[in-house]
């Protein structure tokens, strides 16, 4: 019979190493305890230089508000913008207006301006009436003759200058009432002679027979501006009859009439100014 071995049972030897556990699990635990600890340690640099940032702008506000203060006290603006100054300097309506095209008109961006609800002859003859200012010529541009056919632009020539003649002629005389030279109605019933007398002139001008493809265009546009400029003269007829009153001169009637004369004007120079561009196109 063998003899009974009775030494102790051999155990499993458990050696530990340099990391400090003896857990067999930490074995098993790969690189995710490293990933970990990368990603806290970025975390922690991200929030750092947060807060840097947000403690040197806070700074810098601080600064700027101290230095605004230290260069503005000497003119009274000791605690920063002023709203209420900066709106009530300007207004909501003035500094949106521009950006939205909302910004309100005069009449004296419109045409004829005139304070007075009622006014003498004398005084409606000193105004920038359309009589002297609104010519054809002052409407229509040098470059618009260009290279017309020579009739066409002949005519439109002919009668531009016979417009621009008649206005002179009739401006010189009623400013001179203004400055004491002569008399107001007999200056404005000699002025009224001529725009009528000017009106039937420029009807029986007779039009060039246009050339090439566009040649009823051409003709029809300078049909146009003559009729127009015949409307001018009789407009000023009319204004020179509401200028020609015994009694005061409503400023409304007076606006109205020196609007219809000023129209006209645009319109024969815009109708002439067509055919011109048509006859050099041909």
């Amino acid at each position: 019979m063998a003899p009974h071995d009775e030494r102790e049972p051999r155990t499993q030897r458990v050696v530990e190493t340099a990391s400090g556990t003896t857990s067999p699990s930490n074995a098993q635990s790969g690189n995710l305890a490293y990933i970990i600890a990368g990603l806290t340690v970025l975390g922690l640099l991200v929030l750092g230089l947060g807060m840097r940032g947000c403690v040197s702008f806070i700074g810098d506000a601080v600064l700027q508000d101290y230095a605004y203060e230290e260069v503005m006290e000497p003119y009274g603006q000791e605690d920063g913008f002023d709203l209420d100054t900066e709106e009530d300097e300007y207004g909501d309506e003035d500094l949106f207006g521009d950006i939205f095209g909302e910004e309100e008109t005069t009449d004296e961006q419109q045409g004829l301006h005139i304070e007075d609800d009622e006014l003498t002859a004398q005084d409606a003859l000193a105004l920038d009436l359309a009589i002297y200012s609104a010519t054809i010529d002052n409407n229509l541009a040098a470059s618009a003759y260009g290279n017309a056919e020579k009739s066409i632009s002949t005519f439109a020539r002919a009668l531009v200058l016979k417009d621009k003649n008649a206005s002179d002629e009739i401006g010189k005389s009623l400013r001179g009432v203004t400055w004491g030279q002569g008399d107001t109605s007999e200056a404005i019933a000699a002025a009224r002679e001529l725009a009528t007398a000017t009106a039937e002139d420029i009807r029986q001008m007779e039009l060039p027979k246009a050339q090439g493809e566009k040649a009823r265009e051409v003709s029809h546009s300078l049909e146009r501006g003559r009729s127009k400029a015949v409307e001018r003269w009789e407009a000023i007829a009319t204004e020179l009859t509401v200028l020609d009153s015994t009694d005061a001169i409503s400023s409304t009637e007076l606006i109205a009439a020196d609007d219809d004369v000023a129209s006209a004007a645009g319109e024969a120079a815009e109708a002439l100014a067509s055919a011109l561009s048509a006859s050099a196109n041909r």
